[in-house]
């Protein structure tokens, strides 16, 4: 049997307004994405989550 080239992924669903939606498919193009999947896994990787969650008690308990 193959290995797996990505690890495990789990579906993530919710509904968004439709400005949103444009200014993501604009987003998209400008990077050259096929998705918006793509995108929304590209600004999840280049978010510095430690800059704009710091002082966050789920910051300071440890998790994430």
């Amino acid at each position: 049997m193959a290995s797996r080239s990505h690890p495990v992924s789990a579906p993530l669903t919710f509904d968004l307004p439709e400005s949103l939606i444009a200014k993501m498919e604009v987003a998209r193009a400008n990077h050259g994405l096929k998705t918006v999947s793509e995108l929304v896994r590209h600004a999840v990787a280049e978010f510095d989550f430690a800059s704009r969650l710091s002082g966050l008690k789920i910051l300071e308990s440890g998790v994430g």
